[in-house]
């Protein structure tokens, strides 16, 4: 991803986390990292589904099922930071490609 786009995620306070359908965690911005308290490589093992509590993981793999499927709009699960606390979203999702492989911005 070019710089510019970098600099531009990084200076949001929204977090922003670039995923492969499967699951996997190709980017971050800096709020995501600083709000979740993973780096990068530890969201990457989590997975995209693992980053909300355990008991939320079915709802959560229904749902982004159903969001994929363009049913649902957002999944209004919480996250969990590495901590333990809870942070309240609600999860939307873009589909496109990043360095020509598919992938969801979440």
């Amino acid at each position: 991803m070019s710089r510019d786009f970098i600099t531009f995620f990084d200076t949001m306070h929204d977090m922003v986390v670039v995923g492969t359908a499967e699951g996997r965690v190709l980017y971050a911005n800096r709020a995501a990292l600083e709000k979740l308290g993973y780096n990068l490589e530890e969201l990457d093992r989590l997975g995209v589904l693992g980053m909300h509590p355990i008991e939320h993981r079915l709802a959560a793999a229904d749902i982004f099922a159903a969001m994929f499927r363009g049913e649902r709009d957002a999944c209004p699960l919480p996250l969990q930071a590495k901590d333990g606390h809870r942070i309240p979203v609600e999860t939307r999702i873009s589909q496109g490609m990043w360095e020509a492989m598919p992938l969801t911005l979440r």
